[in-house]
């Protein structure tokens, strides 16, 4: 076992391979990562529809504004929120790891420390739920700092920075 998975390992069933679960848990972020890439799309479309091209030049179009900040956010976090949502699948997947093969279940409840299979079941689940909800905090942030610094004042309503308020 490689030296970074050691400490993965004590929080996790016996038999369970922490590289797998490592790419698990990878593989969680890079699709949340992935499907947030719909609001840069949808941002860029909009921010393209302020302006027309004419006799090659760039112009502004008059009295267009900016679609609402919720509306171009849309669905793009909705990969936090099911990658977060399937760490009970895990916690519950883990958990049947102590009823399979050797049975452990019956070593993990003559422990001293009654609290040990839940500690292994439940820590890399609940920290990996909690770092996709954090990812969607941060990335709701970060598009809203996008949304409010990339688009002209002009396009944007009135009291724009109020829709942060209104999503947290």
């Amino acid at each position: 076992m490689k030296q970074r998975h050691v400490w993965m390992a004590r929080y996790l069933p016996p038999g369970v391979d922490p590289s797998k679960s490592e790419m698990g848990l990878l593989t969680g972020l890079i699709s949340a990562l992935l499907f947030h890439l719909q609001f840069i799309l949808r941002y860029l479309s909009a921010r393209n529809d302020l302006y027309t091209y004419y006799h090659g030049n760039i112009k502004k179009l008059d009295g267009t504004m900016m679609p609402p900040f919720w509306q171009i956010l849309g669905t793009s976090l909705y990969g936090c929120f099911v990658a977060a949502l399937a760490m009970v699948v895990v916690a519950v997947q883990l958990y049947s790891r102590y009823y399979q093969g050797g049975k452990s279940i019956y070593t993990m409840r003559r422990l001293p420390d009654r609290w040990e299979r839940w500690r292994r079941v439940l820590t890399i689940p609940a920290l990996a739920a909690l770092g996709y909800l954090l990812l969607a905090f941060v990335l709701r942030c970060l598009d809203f700092t996008i949304y409010m610094l990339c688009t002209p004042e002009q396009c944007l309503y009135p009291y724009s920075w109020l829709e942060l308020l209104n999503l947290m």
